[in-house]
């Protein structure tokens, strides 16, 4: 677990992003929005770049967040998320990964301040994969069979263990490796190439904003993704049925993001994330599209998503995983954020941080003309922290 001393980082002066992310021009009165979630670091950058004011709250509050908006460290997550909110004077507020998995906190703070995402039974609902094990069959969409709560498989084929309680692959196991409590599911395994899809959905309807490649670990756990422009706009039709049970049958509105492996022709839905996921920045990068902005949209009718022009062919994220346990030093913190001012690197743990083995350490970020160049200048920014004494091997 990352630790610190520090528990509340005011805006400084200065600071930067990479030129290829622009701030987007909005012509409506500044909206002050309230961000959260163990990470919000990219939501944030993108909600700054679609002309929001931001305020943040998360589980690290890294040091690359400095400069970007006022963040505060939670070390009562998430429970402490409630306190901090009622704390703020802010127009509305919106959350990343996991809070969907607390329903009943997001439902306490949205009587704190409005709510720009999806909250209540329609929560329950999208996160329940015995109610979207039936809800996709109804529609002829593949989903993983899943048992009930406590109920162990009755054939030797493979399943996995979910609790449904973490995210980005976190609380996934092979069924039968270790203990499971009351609360797990099991679910059959769906080979497959791993994917996901980004979706609006509004009142007005649904639009498609892109796809990625993901990027596992060892294990289940999320480990990056890659865009590639030329893969994007191809697959509208393909998805047209899933983008209306999201709209129609499980009534969700804003960003959703729909896990997925795809099966030559054809795709199994995995998990359904309805917030601001972990593939949706390097989508914006590669696509100019303005995600916060895009979610915005679906619930302030004053705020329209406006792209900002920039195009890049591929673009790839991947998160480094510490191999022992790393502590941050001054040295170590000051070429990481130079790094993170070029672009390359992001989620910097500040100094006096410490990382345990197998926690993720920061986020590496490649832009390339190819699907084989992004990979490979990724593994070479891989490599070239491990020469910084960052995460020794």
């Amino acid at each position: 677990m990352r630790t610190s001393d520090d528990t509340r980082f005011p805006l400084p002066q200065g600071g930067g992003e990479p030129a290829l992310l622009r701030p987007v021009v909005r012509d409506q009165p500044t909206t002050r929005l309230a961000i959260v979630g163990a990470s919000v670091r990219a939501a944030a950058q993108s909600a700054l770049r679609a002309g929001f004011e931001v305020v943040g709250a998360d589980l690290f509050a890294d040091s690359d967040l400095d400069g970007v908006c006022p963040v505060t460290k939670i070390d009562r997550y998430p429970d402490g998320l409630s306190d901090w909110l009622a704390a703020q004077d802010v127009d509305a507020w919106m959350y990343t990964g996991a809070l969907e998995n607390y329903p009943d906190l997001v439902e306490k703070m949205t009587t704190i301040a409005p709510l720009w995402g999806v909250h209540g039974e329609t929560l329950r609902r999208c996160r329940d994969p015995l109610v979207l094990q039936d809800v996709f069959a109804a529609e002829g969409i593949a989903f993983p069979e899943t048992l009930p709560r406590n109920t162990p498989p009755t054939d030797d084929t493979l399943w996995l263990a979910k609790t449904y309680r973490h995210s980005a692959g976190a609380g996934v196991w092979r069924y039968g490796e270790q203990p499971t409590g009351a609360d797990v599911y099991a679910q059959r395994f769906a080979e497959g190439t791993p994917e996901s899809v980004l979706f609006t959905v509004s009142s007005a309807g649904v639009t498609l904003l892109g796809k990625s490649e993901q990027q596992l670990r060892s294990g289940f756990g999320y480990a990056g993704s890659i865009v590639s422009t030329e893969h994007q706009g191809v697959d509208a039709e393909r998805f047209a049925a899933l983008g209306r049970v999201l709209s129609e049958r499980l009534a969700l509105r804003g960003l959703v993001g729909v896990d997925y492996v795809a099966q030559g022709q054809r795709f199994c839905v995995i998990e359904i994330n309805p917030r601001y996921t972990a593939s949706v920045e390097v989508l914006e990068r590669a696509t100019g599209v303005s995600a916060v902005a895009a979610h915005a949209g679906c619930f302030a009718r004053a705020c329209q998503s406006k792209p900002s022009g920039e195009r890049v062919p591929v673009v790839g994220k991947r998160v480094l995983y510490a191999p022992r346990r790393i502590d941050i030093d001054q040295e170590l913190a000051m070429k990481l954020l130079d790094l993170s001012k070029a672009g390359r690197v992001a989620d910097v743990p500040r100094v006096g941080a410490t990382i345990g083995a197998g926690e993720p350490f920061c986020t590496i970020l490649e832009d390339a003309a190819s699907l084989s160049e992004v990979r490979a200048k990724l593994d070479l920014s891989m490599e070239s922290l491990l020469s910084l004494g960052a995460a020794p091997g």
